[in-house]
Order: structure tokens, then C-alpha cells, then sequence
């Protein structure tokens, strides 16, 4: 067995003994991982996270010190991300955005080589920035998904992913009927079957966009060949006279809210994973389904998403009423809250510079802990994933990690051993790629910077 052996500042989630976790600071720790070329079944294993002095570190043979300004903590996870929606005009949701995104996604469905290209170029702008899994939206066509798919296996990031499910609602060259859904449905699990670090999930892309008859159909198949393993979609993100909430009450009469649509369709359900994008809106009503559901053994997180929430308007009620994203209300309910980018809405590739912006944008009284926003970007987002592997630096889990530098020089000592003042320089520094030293996924590395 080939060991590597990393010394220099380690921030990281570990296990508390509680079945949860709290994040650790290492002024001089230690990192030591049997690389994916010696580790067996080729995924490569902690062996050894903590203090240096803490081990006989004279017993191996080569040692990497990290630069007295980097830092290594546990890989970033986007847990909602589209593909293939390029750079698109601000604005409320339903009266200006969602038209204008159907062309980038007619573009891929339309060429493969188009498809792969835009694929390659979003998950690698995210992985050089420290991103080593997400839930990736695609769009309607199982060849555009297919090269989605291709990418991510070139990069070994882990992704979930699958068609994106509309049969109303959208631009008609991207509407595909509930028949032809299921059938693509079943063509994406083949392409997945053979993929380690993938997992098959169904993408309605809103309700509003979707029949009922093909929410109960995507439901029915999660309940059958146990080849669908999760779902994802948008709630509540476009509180407008005439926006997304609106509409789809108006869609789904009898109904109280989005999430109970969803209820009532058997998406969020007791031995159901799903992750609910946004829900800026949702009430406590609603939020009290989602824990009802988590009691009887449904898995269900939420992912919020700060800077396209901003570039949509979408924390506006009208124009005069603002609302903050309610993660405080989620937390009181027991609801895992995630970070995404929603790139393609918004505008960065970096998990970091997310997480920042949910720091920094929740109103006083509220706030969080810096260190519990850092366990929403990693070892949270890896929950909402289902990895059970990766989030983590601690002994057993996948070596997957990234190093950081998180900017120079420090006034003191203090920047740098005190965590929330780190984490919140590890945010600062993860939204340009230039600070990532490298990333390790599964004991492989994925990213390393060019030396010059």
C-alpha cells in the first residue's frame, strides 16, 4: 500500500459519537490516505486524521507540508446546479426568465458535441473551485444527458442526475410527454448502471411544469425497479402576483401549498430522498409535512440557493415586500437546509461563495454559526447527496479533500487559528479558482494547479 501523507492546517467536520458532527480545527495536523492506484477497488481511504504530534509521522517516508496560508478541509458539494442554462437577463421568474433558458437547453438537445462542451465547461469551472459533487440538472434529451454524464466521469466527480421531466408549461421543442418520459427514464438507468459515482434521480423541473398524471407516473416508478434513488425539484421560489406559486396552486386546485402537492403525489413520502430547490416562500404549514415526513423515515432537504434567489428577484414579494430565505424556521422544523449554485440562474461556480452569502444575508437574532454554514457546503451537502462516504476527514471516509490558499499575509496568528475567521477566509478565496491548490476525490487527484 502506497500511503500519502499531507502536514499543515486541517478544518473539518467529525463524527461526534451522537450520529452528528462538529467542525475540528488543526493548527498542525496531519492528513494520511492510501492513494486510488494502491487503495483496493481503487477508491483510496483515510487512514489517519488529527494532530501530527498525535502520531509517529517519522515512520513514513515522505511528508507534504502544506504553505503556512493553505488549508484542507473536506471537498465541496453543489447540491443544485443546471448544466446547460447559460448567462441570462435578471428578473422574476415566470414572466422573464424561464423563456429565454429554453434555448441554451434546444442547443444541447440539439448536438451532442454541443452538450458535452457546455457540460465539461460548468463541472470543471465547479471542481477547480473545489467541487467534487452535485445534483445536476440537464434537460429533456438522453443524449444531452449522456455527455452530461461523460463529463462528469472525465472529471470523477460524483453527480446525480437524470432527464429533466416537463410535459406542459415550457417551450414546446423541450415538452416531453409522460410515455416518452418513462422510456427515457429507463434509457438514463442503463447509461447510469455502470456508474460508480453516479446515482439515477427524477428531475421534475416545477411542478407548474408538470401534469399531475406524470408526477404520479415518476412516483410509481420509484416504487417499482428501485432504479430511480432520489428527486429533486423547484418549490416555492417566485412569490409574484402571477409567478410559479400561483400558477401552480391554480394548476393543482384544492391544494395548500406546493409541498403538498407533492405530498399528495407520492414524491415526498416515508422511504422517499428528496432535495426541494429554493423554497424561499414555504410556510410553516408546509414545512411541518416535510418533518412529518422525516418522522416516518422520508429523507427530505432543502437547498437553498443565495445568489440566483438575488438574481431573480426572488426573495421579493410585489416590489416593496423583502423576505430572507427561513433557514431558522427549517432548523425549528428538523429540516436539513444545503447550499447550491443554481448556475446557470446564478452566477458562480463556487459553493464557498455561497455559503458566504447564506452567512451573510440571514437577519439578525437568526444568524447561524460560520461553522454550521461550513457543514452545510460539505459533510450536509453530502447527506442530501446520499453519500454516506465523502464530507468528512476522519479515519475510514473516502479521501476526498481540497487545499486551499486562503490569502496573505495575516496580521496575527489569530486569522488563522481561530476557525470562524478562517472559514470565513476560506469563503473569500474559494470563488477564484487561482486559490485552489488541489482536489482529491477518492484518493485520486482531480485538480492540481500548474505550478509556473
Amino acid at each position: 500500500m502506497s500511503l500519502q501523507a499531507l502536514r499543515g492546517r486541517i478544518i473539518t467536520p467529525q463524527p461526534t459519537g451522537e450520529s452528528g458532527f462538529e467542525v475540528t480545527q488543526f493548527d498542525d495536523g496531519l492528513l494520511i490516505y492510501d492513494d486510488e492506484q494502491s487503495a483496493a477497488e481503487g477508491i483510496g481511504t483515510i487512514t489517519y486524521c488529527g494532530p501530527y504530534d498525535a502520531i509517529k509521522a517519522g515512520l513514513l517516508r515522505h511528508v507534504t507540508r502544506l504553505a503556512a496560508d493553505e488549508v484542507m478541509t473536506p471537498g465541496d458539494i453543489d447540491n443544485h446546479v443546471h448544466l446547460f442554462q447559460g448567462k441570462n437577463l435578471p428578473g422574476p421568474l415566470v414572466e422573464r426568465w424561464l423563456p429565454r433558458i429554453a434555448e441554451n437547453e434546444f442547443a444541447a438537445a440539439s448536438d451532442s458535441r454541443t452538450a458535452y462542451a457546455m457540460a465539461i465547461e460548468r463541472l470543471e469551472a465547479s471542481l477547480k473551485r473545489g467541487v467534487v459533487g452535485a445534483v445536476a440538472y440537464t434537460t429533456s434529451s438522453v443524449s444531452a444527458t449522456r455527455e452530461a454524464i461523460r463529463a462528469a466521469h472525465e472529471l470523477g466527480i460524483y453527480m446525480n442526475t437524470g432527464v429533466v421531466l416537463m410535459d406542459r408549461n415550457f417551450d414546446e421543442r423541450l415538452v416531453v410527454g409522460s410515455d416518452a418520459a418513462m422510456e427515457q427514464i429507463d434509457e438514463v438507468g442503463k447509461i447510469l448502471s455502470g456508474e460508480p459515482k453516479m446515482q439515477h434521480w427524477a428531475f421534475p423541473r416545477f411542478p407548474l411544469s408538470c401534469t399531475d398524471g406524470l408526477l404520479e407516473r415518476v412516483a410509481k416508478k420509484m416504487d417499482g425497479d428501485g432504479t430511480i434513488q432520489g428527486i429533486t425539484t423547484h418549490v416555492d421560489e417566485d412569490a409574484h402576483p402571477n409567478g410559479e406559486i400561483a400558477q401552480t396552486l391554480r394548476l393543482f386546485p384544492g391544494r395548500e401549498s406546493i409541498t403538498d402537492i407533492l405530498v399528495q403525489q407520492g414524491l415526498i413520502a416515508p422511504g422517499r430522498h428528496t432535495t426541494l430547490a429554493h423554497c424561499i416562500h414555504t410556510q410553516k404549514h408546509a414545512m411541518q409535512q416535510m418533518a412529518d415526513v422525516r418522522r416516518q423515515g422520508g429523507n427530505v432537504s432543502v437547498v437553498t440557493c443565495p445568489t440566483s434567489n438575488r438574481k431573480l428577484s426572488s426573495n421579493w414579494v410585489g416590489d416593496e415586500r423583502y423576505v430572507p430565505f427561513p433557514l431558522a424556521e427549517f432548523r425549528r422544523h428538523g429540516i436539513p437546509v444545503v447550499i447550491g449554485t443554481d448556475r446557470g440562474a446564478g452566477d458562480k461556480d463556487s459553493i464557498g461563495a455561497e455559503a458566504a452569502e447564506v452567512f451573510d444575508h440571514q437577519p439578525p437574532g437568526s444568524k447561524p454559526s460560520r461553522r454550521d454554514v461550513f457543514m452545510m457546503q460539505n459533510i450536509g451537502g453530502a447527506q442530501a447527496m446520499r453519500l454516506s462516504n465523502i464530507g468528512c476527514l476522519d479515519k475510514g471516509w473516502n479521501a476526498t479533500f481540497v487545499v486551499r490558499r486562503i490569502g496573505g499575509p495575516f496580521e496575527t496568528d489569530a486569522d488563522l487559528t481561530d476557525t470562524d475567521t478562517a472559514i470565513g477566509k476560506l469563503w473569500a478565496a474559494s470563488e477564484n479558482a487561482e486559490n485552489t491548490r488541489q482536489v482529491v476525490i477518492d484518493g485520486k487527484v482531480a485538480y492540481a494547479q500548474k505550478k509556473h
